[in-house]
C-alpha cells in the first residue's frame, strides 16, 4: 500500500451477520428470521487509487459487511489533509487490510463503549505500531511484554523470573456482540538462541466468568519462562485463542410497538418471546418502556444457555426503527435466568414516527480459534 499525499471525511456503514435467512416464520404481523452466521475471517478484494482516507476505510467496510467509523479528531490532523491513498487488496482478511489502511494513514484502531457504536470499528488519530494477527474473524494483537525480575533476600540470589505478554483480542464488530473469548493457549516460544520460553505444565486455566454488556476488546497474558541466558528477542511465539461466537441468530421485527399496550406473546426461534410495552415515560420508574422475557420451550440446555445469556447480560439486540433512523436504548437492565425464563428492558429517547422494535438473540454458539504467530518481538 502506498501512501501519496491527505483529506477526511466521516464514515458509517451498517453491520452485518453476513448470512443468508434459514428460517422466517411469522406471528401475526411479528417477523421472526433465524440467520446463520458465518463463522469464517471476513476476506476483502477491492482496489482504492488515489482516494481520501475515509474511501480507504469504506471500501474496507463496504467490501466486507463490517462497521467502520472515523473519530472527529481525524478531520483535525493536518497530516490527513490533501493527501491520498492507494491500495490494493487480494482476498485479504479484514484485519489485514485494517492493518495496511492503518499503517498507511497514521491512524489506530481504539475501543468505544458507547452503546451506539457496540458493533462498528473505530478509528482514531495517533498511529502505534499494530502487531496483529488478523487471518482469523478475531484479529490478535501483541499490546506489551513485561519482565518480571524476582530476588530471593534470604539467600541474595535473583531467580524465577517470568515474562508476560500481553495481548489484545479484537473480533470483527459483525461478530463481536455474542463473543466469548476463552484463555489463550500457548504452543511455541522461544528466543534467537533458540532458548525455550514455554513455562512449566500447569492445569488449563478455567473460562473467564461471563460478563455484562459488549465487550469490544478482551484483554489476555500469557505467562512465559525467563531462562538463565534469555536473548534479547522473542524470535517465535505461537498459539490460539479460542472464541465462542453465535452460529444462529434469532431476528424479530415487531411493527408499531408503541400501539402494543399490555402483552404479545409468539414464538422466537425455539423459544418463546413476550414483549411488554408500556406508554413511554409514563411507568413506575421500576419498569421499562418496553421489556423481553424468553420462556424456554427448546429441550437443549446448551442453546437455552446462549440466548438466555445474552438476554439477561444486555448483550441482545434491541433497537426502535423509526423516521430519525435506528436508536438503542438510553437506560436499560437485565434479569437472571431462573425457571426457565431471561428477561430484558429499556427506555429509549425517541417517542415520534416509531415503526417497529428489532430485537436479536442467539439460539446456537460454535467455536473458532483466532490463531496467531508473533516474531521478533523485543524481550525485556
Amino acid at each position: 500500500m502506498k501512501c501519496l499525499a491527505v483529506i477526511i471525511i466521516v464514515l458509517l456503514t451498517g453491520a452485518t451477520l453476513r448470512a443468508a435467512p434459514a428460517t422466517t416464520r411469522g406471528a401475526d404481523d411479528v417477523t421472526v428470521t433465524v440467520v446463520n452466521v458465518d463463522p469464517a475471517a471476513t476476506i476483502i478484494t477491492g482496489n482504492v487509487k488515489d482516494a481520501p482516507a475515509d474511501k480507504l476505510f469504506s471500501t474496507i467496510a463496504e467490501r466486507g459487511g463490517n462497521s467502520i467509523i472515523l473519530r472527529d479528531g481525524v478531520f483535525n490532523d493536518e497530516k490527513l489533509v490533501n493527501a491520498v491513498f492507494s491500495a490494493q487488496f487480494e482476498r485479504q482478511s479484514f484485519w489485514d487490510a485494517v492493518r495496511e489502511a492503518c499503517e498507511a494513514t497514521g491512524l489506530r484502531v481504539t475501543g468505544d463503549y458507547d452503546s451506539r457504536f457496540a458493533e462498528s470499528l473505530m478509528i482514531d488519530v495517533g498511529q502505534e505500531q499494530l502487531l496483529l494477527c488478523g487471518d482469523a474473524p478475531a484479529g490478535v494483537q501483541v499490546s506489551g511484554v513485561v519482565h518480571t525480575a524476582k530476588f530471593d533476600y534470604a539467600t541474595m540470589q535473583r531467580g524465577g523470573d517470568e515474562l508476560r505478554v500481553a495481548l489484545t483480542v479484537w473480533p470483527e464488530p459483525r461478530l463481536r456482540r455474542f463473543a466469548h473469548v476463552s484463555p489463550a493457549v500457548l504452543e511455541a516460544a522461544e528466543d534467537e538462541a533458540g532458548h525455550s520460553l514455554l513455562p512449566p505444565p500447569t492445569a488449563r486455566q478455567p473460562d473467564f466468568p461471563p460478563r455484562a454488556g459488549i465487550a469490544v476488546t478482551h484483554n489476555l497474558t500469557l505467562k512465559l519462562a525467563y531462562p538463565p541466558k534469555a536473548g534479547e528477542r522473542i524470535a517465535l511465539l505461537r498459539g490460539h485463542v479460542p472464541l465462542r461466537i453465535a452460529k444462529e441468530v434469532v431476528r424479530v421485527e415487531i411493527p408499531q410497538p408503541q400501539q402494543r399496550p399490555g402483552e404479545t406473546t409468539f414464538a422466537a426461534g425455539r423459544n418463546q418471546l413476550t414483549l411488554r410495552g408500556r406508554e413511554p415515560g409514563n411507568h413506575d420508574s421500576g419498569r421499562y418502556d418496553y421489556e423481553l422475557l424468553l420462556t424456554r420451550k427448546d429441550e437443549s440446555d446448551e442453546r437455552w444457555s446462549a440466548a438466555a445469556d445474552a438476554i439477561n447480560r444486555l448483550q441482545a439486540v434491541m433497537k426502535l426503527v423509526s423516521d430519525q433512523g435506528e436508536s438503542v436504548p438510553h437506560r436499560g437492565g437485565g434479569g437472571f435466568n431462573v425457571n426457565g425464563k431471561a428477561s430484558m428492558g429499556g427506555d429509549f429517547s425517541e417517542k415520534n414516527g416509531v415503526k417497529l422494535l428489532r430485537i436479536e438473540f442467539p439460539q446456537a454458539m460454535q467455536t473458532v480459534e483466532a490463531r496467531f504467530v508473533f516474531r521478533d518481538l523485543p524481550l525485556p
